[in-house]
């Protein structure tokens, strides 16, 4: 396997990690972003990434050279730099997290923002899960063999040409174009660009080759891996390239062992510390500069070049303690983990527009059928269940207490959530997140082992930054997830989750795209939330169980339990029968 074809394969897995982490990191967390079969040593790390325009050292970190320009782009403009750093197709997730990194908006703004945008740019295409730039798609504007060739990028392109003529035989022709594609990339035995796969294409099916169409379909087909450039290689080719990978990347490097820096840093030593201007200078800009938490520990390792075992370990670590907390730029995250205030991405210090309940018209009923009772108002089944602590969401009124643990907790993650990458912080899971500071970061780590960042803000009672996770591992509605707290590492959190649902509020797939379906109607002539209830019902014959009620009606318009509760018990057209909530016949 080519060399060069490795070293691509392996810079796209720290490409993607380093999308996965909010801004200059350490070697240690990026290979923690990476799945571990991918992990390497910090030696060949740095070598893949000082090698690729895509990667910026940062001092003792590694980013992504696009982030420096981010911020001063128009959106338009953000949005091609982001697809050209990650060199092939961007999975719609990461994208919008990128942006919220650097600009004024939510996940649900940005989608709406580029729909727009996308209407009349004919740089980047969108196919509803990836976001690419229409320049990798192939050419066939002109009839000319050489011209094509050209206006392709191929002219040049020596490995390319000299397979051409094996690429074009008749007998790599299949039934549909990824069956084709499937062959050619097979006989031709490396990476090939997608221009160029494009182009071969074209000529074994003519008419019946659409460039965008196959681009999304190779995406979504496992018998093809995409590199950057943008490049494809067969699945058989992939498991080679794997195996050669292997002994590039080397032995993963063995992690520093941990300190305990709250043991630490709890009695003052009795040998203090002055640090030089120097020191100073190059503590307070590595901290200034950081878009994650920098902990005391690092800048000890990283900065001074301390280890535990040294003699002004101690007294250095209370020395930066001490200038850390006093400055009123940071914020302390816990104790020896400080984050500048200005670098806390805008997006999470509120909340998002789309979380909110939509307030209900009420008035007399020539105006709106809708109402709000009060929850002592309501029938006597649903009084509890709408102070449900274990559905608490943004917006709902007075939630019952439920059982804390500091330990773990369960949640099932609602679409509305879903849709942005967001969890609830419920009463029942203050003392699990249990941080001192406003705004946050901690890390979760997903059943594959891999670790991402979470914020955690207690004032609008958020977690942000879930999307990529949930749209790789989770059901769009209902998904039932543990978390529980990683006793070995400081502000970290294990995510488990196997593929369980909470009862109450999963929505099957074909009944999910019904709903959404419904709720395009239904928004289209701006219907009361009685109608939207009412259509809901009808459709099921045996009615729904309140929480399922509740569910569905989220994914037509945010809404609160005791909301739906108040028009279920106003209305004589609505009654409980067996756990269930039926639509009275002829109604």
């Amino acid at each position: 396997m080519d060399e060069q074809l490795v070293r691509r394969y392996l810079a796209d897995a720290l490409c993607d990690a380093l999308f996965r982490l909010p801004g200059p990191s350490r070697l240690s967390d990026i290979m923690g972003a990476l799945p571990p079969t991918m992990r390497m040593s910090d030696a060949a790390a740095q070598e893949l990434m000082g090698a690729d325009p895509r990667f910026a050292p940062c001092e003792t970190r590694w980013d992504l050279r696009h982030r420096q320009d981010l911020s001063e782009r128009p959106l338009g403009g953000a949005l091609e730099l982001i697809v050209q750093a990650y060199g092939r197709p961007v999975p719609e997730p990461l994208l919008l997290t990128e942006l919220c990194l650097s600009k004024q908006g939510d996940p649900e703004e940005f989608r709406t923002l580029l729909a727009r945008l996308l209407e009349g740019n004919r740089n980047v295409g969108f196919d509803g899960q990836y976001y690419y730039l229409t320049r990798w798609l192939v050419n066939t504007s002109a009839t000319e063999e050489q011209r094509l060739l050209y206006l392709n990028g191929l002219h040049n392109d020596e490995a390319f040409l000299k397979a051409q003529k094996k690429l074009l035989a008749p007998g790599l022709k299949g039934r549909t174009p990824l069956d084709t594609a499937e062959a050619v990339l097979k006989a031709y035995g490396g990476g090939l660009d997608n221009r160029g796969l494009g182009l071969v294409l074209w000529c074994h099916h003519g008419d019946r080759f659409d460039a965008a169409t196959v681009l999304s379909a190779m995406l979504a087909d496992e018998r093809f891996v995409a590199l950057s450039g943008p490049q494809w290689l067969g699945a058989g080719q992939a498991r080679t390239l794997e195996k050669a990978a292997g002994k590039l990347r080397g032995e993963p490097t063995e992690q520093s062992e941990a300190v305990d820096l709250n043991a630490l840093l709890q009695t003052a030593p009795a040998q203090r510390l002055r640090l030089n201007d120097e020191e100073l200078r190059a503590v307070l800009h590595l901290v200034g500069s950081s878009r994650q938490p920098v902990t005391v520990d690092e800048i000890l390792r990283d900065v001074l070049k301390l280890r535990p075992k040294q003699r002004n370990f101690g007294p250095a670590a209370y020395a930066l303690e001490e200038l850390l907390n006093s400055d009123l730029r940071l914020a302390r995250v816990q104790r020896g983990q400080y984050l500048p205030r200005q670098n806390v991405p805008a997006w999470v210090r509120s909340v998002p527009g789309s979380l909110i309940p939509e307030a209900l018209t009420v008035g007399p009923r020539e105006v709106s059928p809708d109402v709000v009772l009060q929850p002592d108002e309501l029938e006597a089944d649903l009084r509890e269940q709408v102070r449900s602590p274990f559905y608490e969401d943004q917006g709902e009124p007075d939630v019952a207490l439920g059982e804390e643990s500091a330990d773990s907790t369960q949640m099932a993650i609602a679409h509305h959530h879903y849709r942005l990458g967001t969890a609830k912080l419920r009463l029942c899971d203050r003392r699990l997140f249990n941080v001192p500071a406003p705004v946050a970061m901690v890390w979760f780590q997903s059943p594959d082992e891999t670790l991402f960042p979470v914020w955690v803000n207690t004032e609008t009672r958020l977690l942000y930054g879930l999307l990529p996770w949930y749209r790789e591992w989770l059901h769009p509605t209902g998904s039932l997830l543990t978390i529980r707290r990683l006793p070995a590492r400081v502000g970290a959190f294990a995510l488990e989750y196997n593929g369980e649902t909470d009862p109450g509020t999963y929505i099957g797939r074909e009944r999910f795209a019904q709903v959404l379906d419904l709720g395009e109607r239904l928004r289209r002539r701006r219907a009361f939330r009685l109608e939207t209830i009412t259509e809901l019902l009808g459709q099921s014959e045996k009615g729904l169980p309140f929480d399922q009620l509740w569910a569905q009606v989220n994914l037509i318009v945010r809404s609160t339990r005791l909301q739906v509760a108040s028009i279920l018990s106003h209305y004589p057209q609505f009654s409980l029968a067996g756990g269930r909530w039926m639509l009275t016949d002829g109604q």
